[in-house]
Protein backbone atom coordinates (compact mmCIF):
# COMPACT_ATOMS: atom_id res chain seq x y z
CA UNK A 1 0.00 0.00 0.00
CA UNK A 2 2.69 2.57 1.34
CA UNK A 3 6.40 2.36 0.94
CA UNK A 4 7.50 4.10 4.36
CA UNK A 5 10.60 6.35 5.29
CA UNK A 6 11.57 7.29 8.24
CA UNK A 7 12.99 10.62 9.58
CA UNK A 8 13.91 11.96 13.31
CA UNK A 9 11.08 14.12 14.89
CA UNK A 10 13.76 16.70 15.81
CA UNK A 11 15.10 16.90 12.40
CA UNK A 12 12.00 18.44 11.34
CA UNK A 13 12.11 22.29 10.99
CA UNK A 14 8.52 22.81 10.96
CA UNK A 15 8.62 21.37 14.68
CA UNK A 16 8.78 24.01 17.49
CA UNK A 17 11.86 23.93 19.38
CA UNK A 18 10.17 23.02 22.88
CA UNK A 19 8.91 19.70 20.53
CA UNK A 20 12.48 18.94 18.90
CA UNK A 21 14.48 19.43 22.60
CA UNK A 22 11.75 16.44 23.66
CA UNK A 23 11.70 14.23 21.37
CA UNK A 24 15.86 14.33 21.91
CA UNK A 25 15.08 14.39 25.83
CA UNK A 26 17.38 17.43 26.21
CA UNK A 27 19.15 17.48 29.93
CA UNK A 28 17.55 20.99 30.25
CA UNK A 29 14.09 19.60 30.20
CA UNK A 30 14.43 16.35 32.30
CA UNK A 31 13.41 18.44 35.49
CA UNK A 32 10.11 18.88 34.06
CA UNK A 33 8.73 15.76 33.71
CA UNK A 34 9.37 12.53 35.94
CA UNK A 35 9.15 9.74 33.56
CA UNK A 36 11.61 9.14 30.24
CA UNK A 37 8.92 8.10 27.53
CA UNK A 38 10.55 4.34 27.48
CA UNK A 39 8.49 0.67 27.99
CA UNK A 40 10.65 -0.16 31.14
CA UNK A 41 9.50 2.94 33.06
CA UNK A 42 5.31 1.71 33.68
CA UNK A 43 6.34 -0.74 36.42
CA UNK A 44 6.95 2.11 38.60
CA UNK A 45 3.97 3.79 36.67
CA UNK A 46 1.69 1.31 37.53
CA UNK A 47 2.74 0.53 40.91
CA UNK A 48 2.17 4.44 41.69
CA UNK A 49 -1.18 4.26 39.63
CA UNK A 50 -2.22 1.16 41.65
CA UNK A 51 -1.80 2.69 45.38
CA UNK A 52 -3.56 5.83 44.47
CA UNK A 53 -6.71 5.33 42.30
CA UNK A 54 -9.64 4.30 44.42
CA UNK A 55 -12.09 1.55 43.36
CA UNK A 56 -14.82 3.94 43.83
CA UNK A 57 -13.33 6.30 41.04
CA UNK A 58 -13.59 3.33 38.72
CA UNK A 59 -16.58 2.31 39.31
CA UNK A 60 -17.89 5.74 39.08
CA UNK A 61 -15.93 5.60 35.61
CA UNK A 62 -17.37 2.74 33.90
CA UNK A 63 -20.70 3.85 35.30
CA UNK A 64 -20.45 7.11 32.77
CA UNK A 65 -18.80 4.92 29.95
CA UNK A 66 -21.71 2.46 29.94
CA UNK A 67 -24.09 5.18 30.35
CA UNK A 68 -22.48 6.95 27.15
CA UNK A 69 -22.42 4.18 25.10
CA UNK A 70 -26.15 3.73 25.15
CA UNK A 71 -26.45 6.10 22.48
CA UNK A 72 -24.35 4.02 20.54
CA UNK A 73 -26.52 0.62 18.66
CA UNK A 74 -23.26 -1.90 18.00
CA UNK A 75 -21.89 -1.25 21.25
CA UNK A 76 -21.31 -4.44 22.21
CA UNK A 77 -17.37 -4.52 22.02
CA UNK A 78 -17.26 -1.80 23.93
CA UNK A 79 -19.00 -2.75 26.71
CA UNK A 80 -17.16 -6.15 26.91
CA UNK A 81 -13.99 -3.28 27.20
CA UNK A 82 -15.65 -1.47 29.87
CA UNK A 83 -16.30 -4.70 31.76
CA UNK A 84 -12.00 -5.21 31.44
CA UNK A 85 -11.93 -1.67 32.48
CA UNK A 86 -13.69 -2.67 35.76
CA UNK A 87 -11.08 -4.66 36.76
CA UNK A 88 -8.63 -3.19 38.95
CA UNK A 89 -5.41 -4.73 37.05
CA UNK A 90 -6.83 -2.75 34.06
CA UNK A 91 -5.35 0.67 33.10
CA UNK A 92 -5.61 3.32 30.60
CA UNK A 93 -3.45 5.31 27.71
CA UNK A 94 -5.19 8.42 27.17
CA UNK A 95 -5.42 10.77 24.02
CA UNK A 96 -7.42 14.02 24.49
CA UNK A 97 -9.04 16.30 22.26
CA UNK A 98 -11.92 18.66 21.47
CA UNK A 99 -14.09 17.85 19.26
CA UNK A 100 -13.51 19.07 15.28
CA UNK A 101 -15.46 19.19 12.21
CA UNK A 102 -15.60 15.70 10.42
CA UNK A 103 -12.48 14.95 12.75
CA UNK A 104 -10.15 18.38 11.32
CA UNK A 105 -6.77 17.61 10.44
CA UNK A 106 -4.93 14.15 10.00
CA UNK A 107 -3.35 14.64 13.55
CA UNK A 108 -6.78 13.60 15.28
CA UNK A 109 -6.62 10.38 14.17
CA UNK A 110 -2.81 9.39 14.43
CA UNK A 111 -3.20 10.31 18.45
CA UNK A 112 -5.80 7.74 18.51
CA UNK A 113 -3.89 5.36 16.18
CA UNK A 114 -1.34 6.03 18.56
CA UNK A 115 -3.12 5.38 22.12
CA UNK A 116 -4.36 2.19 20.69
CA UNK A 117 -0.76 1.06 19.70
CA UNK A 118 0.70 2.39 22.37
CA UNK A 119 -1.62 -0.11 24.63
CA UNK A 120 -1.01 -3.10 22.90
CA UNK A 121 2.95 -2.63 23.38
CA UNK A 122 2.06 -2.43 27.01
CA UNK A 123 0.02 -5.68 26.65
CA UNK A 124 2.97 -7.16 25.43
CA UNK A 125 5.60 -5.88 27.62
CA UNK A 126 3.69 -6.65 30.52
CA UNK A 127 0.64 -9.45 29.81
CA UNK A 128 -0.47 -9.80 33.50
CA UNK A 129 -2.56 -6.27 33.11
CA UNK A 130 -4.65 -5.16 30.46
CA UNK A 131 -4.29 -1.88 28.94
CA UNK A 132 -6.85 0.34 27.28
CA UNK A 133 -7.04 3.50 24.93
CA UNK A 134 -9.23 6.14 25.97
CA UNK A 135 -10.06 8.74 23.43
CA UNK A 136 -10.94 11.87 26.17
CA UNK A 137 -13.60 14.08 24.38
CA UNK A 138 -12.69 17.65 25.26
CA UNK A 139 -16.28 19.23 24.80
CA UNK A 140 -16.28 22.17 27.05
CA UNK A 141 -14.19 23.55 24.87
CA UNK A 142 -15.65 27.00 23.91
CA UNK A 143 -13.47 27.91 20.83
CA UNK A 144 -15.51 27.39 18.08
CA UNK A 145 -13.11 29.00 15.13
CA UNK A 146 -10.67 26.40 16.63
CA UNK A 147 -12.80 23.43 15.16
CA UNK A 148 -15.45 24.11 12.79
CA UNK A 149 -13.85 23.86 9.75
CA UNK A 150 -11.96 20.98 7.72
CA UNK A 151 -9.78 20.82 4.78
CA UNK A 152 -10.54 18.13 1.69
CA UNK A 153 -8.94 18.08 -1.63
CA UNK A 154 -7.14 21.45 -1.03
CA UNK A 155 -11.69 22.86 -0.33
CA UNK A 156 -12.18 24.74 3.24
CA UNK A 157 -15.64 23.14 4.73
CA UNK A 158 -16.43 25.75 7.04
CA UNK A 159 -19.47 25.37 10.07
CA UNK A 160 -20.77 28.99 10.47
CA UNK A 161 -22.98 28.81 13.97
CA UNK A 162 -23.87 31.81 16.29
CA UNK A 163 -25.07 29.28 19.25
CA UNK A 164 -22.06 30.19 21.51
CA UNK A 165 -21.08 28.15 24.89
CA UNK A 166 -19.19 24.95 25.29
CA UNK A 167 -18.70 23.16 21.74
CA UNK A 168 -20.18 19.92 22.65
CA UNK A 169 -23.40 21.05 23.05
CA UNK A 170 -23.90 22.88 20.20
CA UNK A 171 -26.95 21.28 18.36
CA UNK A 172 -26.14 19.73 15.23
CA UNK A 173 -29.05 21.06 12.90
CA UNK A 174 -27.30 23.52 11.40
CA UNK A 175 -24.45 20.69 9.85
CA UNK A 176 -27.22 19.29 7.56
CA UNK A 177 -25.44 22.09 4.84
CA UNK A 178 -22.12 21.81 5.77
CA UNK A 179 -23.09 17.44 5.02
CA UNK A 180 -24.04 18.59 1.90
CA UNK A 181 -21.20 20.51 0.99
CA UNK A 182 -19.52 17.54 1.73
CA UNK A 183 -20.54 15.70 -0.53
CA UNK A 184 -20.30 18.37 -3.46
CA UNK A 185 -16.59 18.41 -2.70
CA UNK A 186 -16.94 14.05 -2.52
CA UNK A 187 -18.64 13.49 -5.86
CA UNK A 188 -21.14 10.93 -6.95
CA UNK A 189 -18.12 8.28 -6.94
CA UNK A 190 -19.19 4.94 -5.21
CA UNK A 191 -15.60 5.29 -3.30
CA UNK A 192 -17.06 8.20 -0.96
CA UNK A 193 -20.66 6.39 0.02
CA UNK A 194 -19.75 4.70 2.50
CA UNK A 195 -17.81 7.15 4.44
CA UNK A 196 -20.60 9.95 3.49
CA UNK A 197 -23.57 7.50 5.10
CA UNK A 198 -21.07 7.24 8.19
CA UNK A 199 -21.23 11.29 8.86
CA UNK A 200 -24.87 11.42 8.00
CA UNK A 201 -25.70 9.48 10.37
CA UNK A 202 -23.05 10.61 13.29
CA UNK A 203 -23.43 14.32 12.43
CA UNK A 204 -27.40 14.44 11.65
CA UNK A 205 -29.10 11.75 13.60
CA UNK A 206 -27.13 12.85 16.85
CA UNK A 207 -28.87 15.51 19.00
CA UNK A 208 -25.25 17.66 20.02
CA UNK A 209 -21.58 17.49 18.48
CA UNK A 210 -20.06 15.98 20.83
CA UNK A 211 -22.28 13.28 20.69
CA UNK A 212 -21.81 13.08 17.45
CA UNK A 213 -18.09 13.34 17.49
CA UNK A 214 -18.51 10.34 19.62
CA UNK A 215 -20.50 8.22 17.16
CA UNK A 216 -18.21 9.52 14.52
CA UNK A 217 -14.83 8.08 16.05
CA UNK A 218 -16.58 4.88 17.20
CA UNK A 219 -17.42 4.01 14.05
CA UNK A 220 -13.68 4.52 12.63
CA UNK A 221 -12.53 2.96 15.25
CA UNK A 222 -15.16 -0.10 16.62
CA UNK A 223 -13.13 -2.88 15.76
CA UNK A 224 -10.35 -1.75 17.83
CA UNK A 225 -10.46 -1.37 22.06
CA UNK A 226 -10.85 2.01 21.76
CA UNK A 227 -13.17 3.48 24.67
CA UNK A 228 -14.33 7.51 24.27
CA UNK A 229 -15.37 9.50 27.03
CA UNK A 230 -17.01 12.51 27.41
CA UNK A 231 -15.50 14.76 29.78
CA UNK A 232 -18.52 16.79 30.18
CA UNK A 233 -20.69 14.93 33.13
CA UNK A 234 -21.18 15.80 36.49
CA UNK A 235 -20.38 12.29 37.98
CA UNK A 236 -16.94 12.64 36.64
CA UNK A 237 -16.56 16.37 38.02
CA UNK A 238 -17.65 15.56 41.51
CA UNK A 239 -14.99 13.05 41.32
CA UNK A 240 -12.32 16.17 40.75
CA UNK A 241 -14.58 18.50 43.76
CA UNK A 242 -11.35 19.09 46.10
CA UNK A 243 -9.64 20.13 42.95
CA UNK A 244 -11.54 22.78 42.14
CA UNK A 245 -12.53 24.07 45.29
CA UNK A 246 -8.74 24.50 46.02
CA UNK A 247 -8.48 26.45 42.44
CA UNK A 248 -11.11 28.72 43.81
CA UNK A 249 -9.92 29.51 47.05
CA UNK A 250 -6.56 28.94 47.29
CA UNK A 251 -5.71 29.61 43.90
CA UNK A 252 -2.37 27.25 44.10
CA UNK A 253 -2.55 26.00 40.40
CA UNK A 254 -1.90 29.79 39.35
CA UNK A 255 1.38 30.32 41.42
CA UNK A 256 2.86 26.48 41.20
CA UNK A 257 2.25 26.86 37.24
CA UNK A 258 3.79 30.79 36.87
CA UNK A 259 6.72 29.23 38.58
CA UNK A 260 7.24 26.41 36.63
CA UNK A 261 6.74 28.11 32.92
CA UNK A 262 9.41 31.14 34.26
CA UNK A 263 11.73 28.19 34.86
CA UNK A 264 11.17 26.81 31.57
CA UNK A 265 11.62 30.47 30.07
CA UNK A 266 14.97 30.76 31.73
CA UNK A 267 16.15 27.31 29.95
CA UNK A 268 14.93 28.85 26.58
CA UNK A 269 11.28 27.07 26.25
CA UNK A 270 8.59 29.38 25.39
CA UNK A 271 5.25 29.32 27.72
CA UNK A 272 2.33 26.85 26.04
CA UNK A 273 -0.71 27.72 28.18
CA UNK A 274 -0.86 30.98 31.15
CA UNK A 275 -2.72 30.03 33.99
CA UNK A 276 -5.33 32.85 35.75
CA UNK A 277 -6.29 33.00 39.49
CA UNK A 278 -9.16 31.08 39.20
CA UNK A 279 -9.21 28.23 36.13
CA UNK A 280 -12.78 27.27 36.11
CA UNK A 281 -15.50 28.25 33.86
CA UNK A 282 -19.30 28.09 34.47
CA UNK A 283 -21.62 26.93 32.14
CA UNK A 284 -25.07 27.44 30.97
CA UNK A 285 -27.02 27.83 27.78
CA UNK A 286 -24.91 29.08 24.82
CA UNK A 287 -22.25 30.18 27.24
CA UNK A 288 -19.00 29.47 28.77
CA UNK A 289 -18.05 32.41 31.06
CA UNK A 290 -15.58 32.57 33.47
CA UNK A 291 -15.40 32.48 37.69
CA UNK A 292 -13.74 35.03 38.77
CA UNK A 293 -13.01 36.51 42.48
CA UNK A 294 -13.31 40.22 42.79
CA UNK A 295 -14.12 42.69 45.82
CA UNK A 296 -14.35 39.50 47.83
CA UNK A 297 -16.79 37.56 46.36
CA UNK A 298 -17.41 35.04 43.60
CA UNK A 299 -18.87 36.30 40.40
CA UNK A 300 -19.59 34.65 36.98
CA UNK A 301 -18.20 37.12 34.07
CA UNK A 302 -20.77 38.33 31.60
CA UNK A 303 -23.99 37.00 34.19
CA UNK A 304 -25.26 38.58 37.28
CA UNK A 305 -24.51 35.61 39.08
CA UNK A 306 -22.52 36.40 42.57
CA UNK A 307 -21.34 33.99 45.23
CA UNK A 308 -20.63 35.16 48.88
CA UNK A 309 -16.99 33.79 49.62
CA UNK A 310 -18.38 31.74 52.49
CA UNK A 311 -20.87 29.97 50.45
CA UNK A 312 -18.43 28.83 47.28
CA UNK A 313 -18.47 25.07 48.45
CA UNK A 314 -22.26 25.18 48.51
CA UNK A 315 -22.52 26.70 45.19
CA UNK A 316 -19.96 24.64 43.97
CA UNK A 317 -21.57 21.56 45.28
CA UNK A 318 -25.02 22.09 43.99
CA UNK A 319 -24.20 23.32 40.27
CA UNK A 320 -21.53 20.78 39.93
CA UNK A 321 -22.49 19.78 36.37
CA UNK A 322 -22.00 23.74 35.03
CA UNK A 323 -18.08 23.58 36.92
CA UNK A 324 -15.69 23.43 33.91
CA UNK A 325 -11.75 23.27 34.12
CA UNK A 326 -10.10 25.34 31.45
CA UNK A 327 -6.48 23.84 29.86
CA UNK A 328 -4.53 24.37 33.25
CA UNK A 329 -7.02 21.95 35.15
CA UNK A 330 -8.23 19.66 32.73
CA UNK A 331 -4.92 17.63 32.74
CA UNK A 332 -5.42 16.97 36.61
CA UNK A 333 -9.31 15.84 35.93
CA UNK A 334 -8.26 13.56 33.98
CA UNK A 335 -5.45 11.86 35.45
CA UNK A 336 -8.20 11.85 38.82
CA UNK A 337 -10.90 9.88 36.82
CA UNK A 338 -8.50 7.40 34.76
CA UNK A 339 -6.56 4.94 35.65
CA UNK A 340 -4.19 6.50 33.78
CA UNK A 341 -0.21 6.03 32.32
CA UNK A 342 0.47 7.41 29.38
CA UNK A 343 -0.50 10.43 27.78
CA UNK A 344 -0.48 10.89 23.50
CA UNK A 345 0.05 14.16 22.64
CA UNK A 346 1.16 16.62 19.93
CA UNK A 347 4.14 19.31 20.31
CA UNK A 348 1.72 21.81 21.82
CA UNK A 349 -0.08 19.45 24.05
CA UNK A 350 3.49 17.80 25.31
CA UNK A 351 4.62 21.67 25.97
CA UNK A 352 2.00 22.83 28.03
CA UNK A 353 1.93 19.18 30.14
CA UNK A 354 5.20 20.27 30.86
CA UNK A 355 4.50 23.28 32.85
CA UNK A 356 1.95 20.71 35.03
CA UNK A 357 4.47 18.93 36.82
CA UNK A 358 4.26 20.87 40.26
CA UNK A 359 1.08 20.70 40.47
CA UNK A 360 0.79 17.23 40.06
CA UNK A 361 3.00 16.69 42.92
CA UNK A 362 1.21 19.15 44.92
CA UNK A 363 -2.30 17.62 44.05
CA UNK A 364 -0.36 14.37 44.82
CA UNK A 365 -1.53 13.07 41.83
CA UNK A 366 0.71 10.85 39.64
CA UNK A 367 2.42 12.42 36.76
CA UNK A 368 1.52 10.19 33.58
CA UNK A 369 4.38 9.34 31.18
CA UNK A 370 4.19 11.79 27.91
CA UNK A 371 4.48 10.20 24.56
CA UNK A 372 4.98 12.27 21.60
CA UNK A 373 1.91 11.38 18.87
CA UNK A 374 3.96 9.87 15.63
CA UNK A 375 3.43 12.49 12.75
CA UNK A 376 3.40 11.17 9.33
CA UNK A 377 3.30 12.97 5.68
CA UNK A 378 1.24 10.90 2.76
CA UNK A 379 2.23 11.06 -0.74
CA UNK A 380 0.31 9.80 -3.22
CA UNK A 381 1.50 8.04 -6.07
CA UNK A 382 1.13 11.03 -8.63
CA UNK A 383 3.34 13.23 -6.19
CA UNK A 384 5.34 10.16 -5.35
CA UNK A 385 6.24 9.69 -9.11
CA UNK A 386 6.69 13.36 -10.31
CA UNK A 387 9.38 13.84 -6.90
CA UNK A 388 11.28 10.92 -8.15
CA UNK A 389 12.05 12.94 -10.89
CA UNK A 390 13.63 15.84 -8.94
CA UNK A 391 16.30 12.98 -7.29
CA UNK A 392 16.32 15.01 -3.58
CA UNK A 393 16.39 13.34 -0.50
CA UNK A 394 12.89 12.69 0.66
CA UNK A 395 14.05 15.03 3.92
CA UNK A 396 14.81 18.12 1.61
CA UNK A 397 11.76 18.68 0.23
CA UNK A 398 10.64 19.80 3.91
CA UNK A 399 12.88 23.03 3.04
CA UNK A 400 10.78 25.69 1.90
CA UNK A 401 9.80 25.75 -1.99
CA UNK A 402 12.44 28.61 -2.59
CA UNK A 403 15.55 26.35 -1.41
CA UNK A 404 13.93 23.75 -3.39
CA UNK A 405 13.68 25.82 -6.57
CA UNK A 406 17.34 26.87 -5.95
CA UNK A 407 18.72 23.55 -5.41
CA UNK A 408 17.40 22.37 -8.67
CA UNK A 409 18.52 25.22 -11.01
CA UNK A 410 21.55 24.78 -9.49
CA UNK A 411 22.30 21.31 -10.19
CA UNK A 412 20.65 21.78 -13.08
CA UNK A 413 22.31 24.82 -15.03
CA UNK A 414 25.59 24.61 -16.72
CA UNK A 415 25.95 28.30 -15.21
CA UNK A 416 26.66 29.10 -11.62
CA UNK A 417 24.03 31.77 -10.95
CA UNK A 418 24.81 31.89 -7.72
CA UNK A 419 28.09 34.23 -9.40
CA UNK A 420 30.00 32.64 -6.54
CA UNK A 421 33.71 32.72 -8.55
CA UNK A 422 32.70 36.20 -9.27
CA UNK A 423 32.01 37.29 -5.62
CA UNK A 424 35.31 36.16 -4.54
CA UNK A 425 37.53 37.84 -7.00
CA UNK A 426 35.62 40.79 -6.08
CA UNK A 427 36.67 40.10 -2.58
CA UNK A 428 40.41 39.26 -3.79
CA UNK A 429 41.09 42.38 -5.80
CA UNK A 430 39.98 44.49 -2.94
CA UNK A 431 41.93 42.81 -0.86
CA UNK A 432 45.02 43.09 -2.81
CA UNK A 433 44.18 46.80 -3.34
CA UNK A 434 44.30 47.15 0.85
CA UNK A 435 47.64 45.31 0.97
CA UNK A 436 49.81 47.02 -2.02
CA UNK A 437 48.95 50.77 -0.94
CA UNK A 438 48.73 50.74 2.41
CA UNK A 439 49.76 54.19 3.06
CA UNK A 440 46.76 55.49 1.19
CA UNK A 441 44.63 52.73 1.98
CA UNK A 442 44.61 53.55 5.78
CA UNK A 443 42.98 56.95 5.15
CA UNK A 444 40.42 55.02 2.80
CA UNK A 445 39.50 52.12 4.19
CA UNK A 446 35.66 52.84 4.59
CA UNK A 447 35.51 54.27 1.21
CA UNK A 448 37.15 51.03 -0.58
CA UNK A 449 35.18 48.65 2.60
CA UNK A 450 32.10 50.85 0.70
CA UNK A 451 33.26 50.46 -3.12
CA UNK A 452 33.51 46.74 -2.50
CA UNK A 453 30.11 46.24 -0.70
CA UNK A 454 28.32 48.01 -3.57
CA UNK A 455 30.44 45.65 -6.48
CA UNK A 456 29.71 42.88 -4.38
CA UNK A 457 25.58 43.69 -4.36
CA UNK A 458 25.46 44.56 -7.86
CA UNK A 459 26.59 40.92 -8.58
CA UNK A 460 23.30 39.79 -6.42
CA UNK A 461 21.13 41.78 -8.29
CA UNK A 462 22.49 40.53 -10.88
CA UNK A 463 22.64 37.13 -9.96
CA UNK A 464 18.59 37.49 -8.96
CA UNK A 465 17.81 38.54 -11.98
CA UNK A 466 19.81 35.61 -13.65
CA UNK A 467 17.87 33.18 -11.17
CA UNK A 468 14.36 34.92 -12.24
CA UNK A 469 15.86 34.29 -16.15
CA UNK A 470 16.04 31.06 -15.44
CA UNK A 471 13.06 30.50 -13.73
CA UNK A 472 10.89 31.47 -16.99
CA UNK A 473 13.31 29.02 -19.12
CA UNK A 474 12.57 25.93 -16.46
CA UNK A 475 9.32 27.12 -15.92
CA UNK A 476 7.21 24.10 -16.33
CA UNK A 477 9.83 22.03 -13.57
CA UNK A 478 9.69 25.16 -11.10
CA UNK A 479 6.02 25.04 -11.32
CA UNK A 480 5.82 21.50 -10.89
CA UNK A 481 8.38 21.76 -7.57
CA UNK A 482 5.50 24.39 -6.24
CA UNK A 483 2.71 22.16 -6.86
CA UNK A 484 4.13 19.40 -4.91
CA UNK A 485 5.31 21.57 -1.88
CA UNK A 486 2.02 22.85 -1.92
CA UNK A 487 -0.17 19.56 -2.32
CA UNK A 488 2.33 18.04 0.63
CA UNK A 489 2.79 21.05 2.72
CA UNK A 490 -0.50 23.14 2.34
CA UNK A 491 0.08 26.84 3.58
CA UNK A 492 3.98 26.08 3.41
CA UNK A 493 2.90 23.87 6.69
CA UNK A 494 2.78 20.05 7.33
CA UNK A 495 0.03 18.18 5.74
CA UNK A 496 -0.93 16.61 9.27
CA UNK A 497 -2.35 19.70 10.75
CA UNK A 498 -4.03 20.45 7.57
CA UNK A 499 -5.60 18.07 5.64
CA UNK A 500 -8.20 15.61 6.69
CA UNK A 501 -8.17 11.96 6.88
CA UNK A 502 -11.22 11.28 5.03
CA UNK A 503 -9.79 10.68 1.24
CA UNK A 504 -7.24 8.60 2.27
CA UNK A 505 -10.28 6.06 4.58
CA UNK A 506 -12.05 6.33 1.97
CA UNK A 507 -10.00 4.74 -0.78
CA UNK A 508 -8.68 2.52 2.04
CA UNK A 509 -11.49 1.96 4.60
CA UNK A 510 -10.71 0.50 7.87
CA UNK A 511 -7.29 -0.44 6.56
CA UNK A 512 -6.08 2.95 6.36
CA UNK A 513 -6.37 3.07 10.17
CA UNK A 514 -4.96 -0.35 10.77
CA UNK A 515 -1.80 0.96 8.28
CA UNK A 516 -1.38 3.60 10.67
CA UNK A 517 -1.46 1.54 14.00
CA UNK A 518 0.56 -1.42 12.65
CA UNK A 519 3.49 1.15 11.42
CA UNK A 520 3.37 3.70 14.64
CA UNK A 521 6.39 3.10 17.24
CA UNK A 522 5.18 4.89 19.90
CA UNK A 523 8.53 4.82 21.94
CA UNK A 524 10.68 5.78 18.95
CA UNK A 525 10.01 9.46 17.95
CA UNK A 526 9.41 9.55 14.47
CA UNK A 527 8.42 11.71 11.44
CA UNK A 528 7.14 8.92 8.75
CA UNK A 529 6.70 9.58 5.29
CA UNK A 530 4.44 7.19 3.45
CA UNK A 531 4.70 7.13 -0.21
CA UNK A 532 1.61 5.52 -2.18
CA UNK A 533 3.08 2.64 -4.12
Amino acid sequence: MFYTQKLPLYAVPQLAHTDRAYAQQQPNLSAFYPHKPELGTFEQLIQDKKASYQPSTRQVLTQVLRQQYTTIADNSQALATIDLLAQEQSFTVCTAHQPLLFTGPLYFIYKIAAAIKTAQELKKAYPQYEFLPVYWIGSEDHDFDELNHCHIFGKKITWTDQQGGAVGSYDTQSLAEVVENLKTILGNSPDYQPIIAQITAAYLQKTTFAQATFAFVHELFKHTNLLILDQNQPELKRLCLPLFLDDLQQQSSYNLVNQTTQALNEKGFKTQAAPRPINLFYLLPNQRERLVFEQNQYKVLNTDIVIPKEEIETFVNEHIAQISPNVILRPLMQETVLPNLAYIGGGGEIAYWLERKSQFEFYQIPFPMLIRRPSALFVDKNSSEKMQKFAFESDFWFESADVIIKKFLTENSSEDISLTGEKEQVKNLYAQIMSQYPRLTAQLGNAIQGQQTTVTNLLNTLSEKMTRELKRLEAENVQQIGRIKEKLFPNQGLQERTDNFIPFYAKYGADFINFLIAQFEPFNPTFYIFSEQ
